[in-house]
């Protein structure tokens, strides 16, 4: 090739690096200007006010104060899987402190995308690997709960609240969604965060605030 031609190349990928480096500057410019542009579903959310209360009664939600008598945060944590958030849990019970003879509520603020078959999936794998063997049951509690349980997104909030009855209400974003009554599933349903067998020693601690 001649020098010519070579410095014809040389001016031709020149002229390539300059026009990408205007494209780079003007999208880079786009994205400062639009602070609207949507992020990815994946991307963990900021948790909503249940999940970083302040202190004192005002910060309880009133739906929660309708069941529990001088309702308190007794702990709060995050929950992680493989290197992923995946939701902020708060504990509140009366005077914050816990008793599982007493009314209570557990809020599970969601930082990723799941479908309500999967929450009620998982609820039952976990109440089955702290040894509930009862097949029939498990089978009719996954019924309830996939019927109760919707899809959730990112900042979505359902909360569990162990009624002075032993029922267990439902609640999404502060709105009833669903009631179970039976006792038994009660304190099954619970025992996934607060018992001793639990899969997530380190989040009963903090819901426990025993660490």
């Amino acid at each position: 090739m001649n020098r010519l031609g070579l410095r014809m190349m040389m001016g031709m990928a020149l002229v390539a690096v300059l026009i990408a480096s205007l494209f780079l500057f003007v999208g880079a410019n786009k994205a400062a200007a639009n602070p609207d542009t949507p992020v990815s579903e994946a991307t963990p959310a900021t948790p909503v006010s249940e999940a970083a209360p302040k202190s004192g009664r005002s910060s309880i939600p009133s739906y929660m104060q309708d069941h529990i008598p001088s309702p308190a945060e007794v702990g709060n944590g995050l929950y992680s899987f493989l290197f992923m958030d995946i939701y902020n849990a708060r504990l509140i019970a009366p005077h914050g402190e816990y008793d599982a003879n007493k009314p209570f509520a557990l809020s599970l603020t969601y930082l990723r995308s799941f479908k309500g078959s999967a929450i009620a999936k998982e609820s039952v794998k976990q109440m089955r690997g702290q040894g509930f063997d009862d097949t029939i049951k498990s089978a009719a509690w996954y019924t309830l709960m996939n019927d109760i349980f919707p899809n959730v997104h990112a900042g979505d909030t359902i909360t569990g609240i162990a009624t002075a009855d032993k029922k267990t209400a439902f609640f999404l974003n502060g709105e009833e969604i669903g009631t179970i009554n039976d006792p038994e599933f009660t304190d099954r349903f619970f025992g996934i965060w607060l018992s001793s067998d639990t899969s997530a020693p380190q989040l009963r601690s903090e819901l426990l605030a025993t660490r």
